[in-house]
């Protein structure tokens, strides 16, 4: 395998890993108070529309990312009306949030199918360190908002285990009902982190979008929500192996562009399943090792269970 082929896919791989970074990153900071939403596929393509439609019509990709993350956190509003508020089944209303996401941007989308962006999102060299031979161009030639993809899992290490309100938030998680008792507002706490989750959703579905397809089309986010989820799961709940399961799936997603420049006698459709294929087999292996340690669940204790105060 040549040099280049490997520096670019490993370039391939960390951008195609951006968007389910941000959107796993999202997802960790709901599920850390107890919810868990399974609708962040349609969340994403939601963001990915307005990103879109925004960039389009502002010519800014700054904009349209805006708009996305903006859509996202209100779009999601509608699931913590329904789980927080009326206490509804967190997976009916997640998926019903899939399916209200497709069946929205499939309606409101069918202008901009075909249609070129007048705006994209650009690639940053950092200089000097990209002039690096093999590194640079890998690791320091990304989209501009991959590397605050990366700040962004620090960052919420941070916010959760050194400020008030992340440990309240955490302590929602755990003991929703103790934690309701020292005055912390449980249910204002999961709608906050429910509608940061879409905010992030958003940003995420507008990359893909503005920044790694670069236009629209029916389901362009191609199932990331659903690998955000497993993300999340992978990471152990932990904002640092969020980074790590992105970058696995990334790299995934690339091996069928290997394949092809290597003549692999391989139909296309194998390597199009794989970085599912790979979050199943992953998922189950990090649950059997779990179970052999039989230590404590890595999730948050209260996860997916509602609550009603008094």
């Amino acid at each position: 395998m040549s040099s280049g082929l490997i520096v670019s896919s490993i370039a391939t791989a960390l951008v195609g890993g951006t968007a389910v970074l941000i959107a796993a990153t999202g997802e960790l900071i709901v599920e850390k108070t107890g919810v868990y939403n399974l609708g962040i596929e349609g969340v994403m393509l939601v963001g990915a529309l307005a990103a879109f439609a925004t960039g389009q019509s502002t010519g800014s990709w700054v904009v349209g990312l805006v708009a996305g993350a903006a859509v996202g956190a209100v779009f999601v509003l509608l699931f913590a009306v329904a789980v927080v508020g009326f206490g509804a089944d967190m997976m009916m209303a997640g998926l019903a949030l899939v399916l209200l996401g497709a069946g929205a941007t499939g309606a409101a989308g069918s202008e901009y199918l075909g249609v070129a962006p007048s705006t994209d999102i650009p690639t940053w060299h950092i200089p000097g360190l990209s002039d690096i031979p093999y590194v640079g161009p890998a690791f320091f030639e990304q989209l501009s908002v991959g590397y605050l993809a990366l700040l962004l899992p620090v960052l919420v290490w941070v916010v959760l285990n050194r400020s008030r309100w992340g440990l309240n938030l955490q302590a929602v998680g755990e003991n929703p009902v103790a934690a309701d008792m020292i005055g912390i507002h449980v249910k204002r706490k999961r709608v906050s982190a429910i509608v940061i989750g879409g905010a992030f959703a958003g940003l995420a579905g507008g990359v893909v979008s503005l920044g790694v397809v670069h236009q629209w089309a029916y389901g362009v986010t191609g199932g990331q929500g659903w690998i955000a989820l497993a993300i999340v799961i992978f990471a152990g709940w932990r904002p640092f192996g969020v980074i790590a399961g992105a970058w696995l799936f990334g790299g995934l997603a690339t091996v069928g562009n290997i394949g092809q420049a290597l003549g692999w006698q391989i139909p296309s459709q194998f390597f199009s399943a794989l970085p599912y294929l790979g979050s199943v087999v992953i998922l189950i292996a990090v649950a059997v090792l779990r179970r052999r340690r039989r230590g404590l669940p890595p999730w948050p204790a209260a996860l997916g269970q509602a609550f009603v105060r008094g």
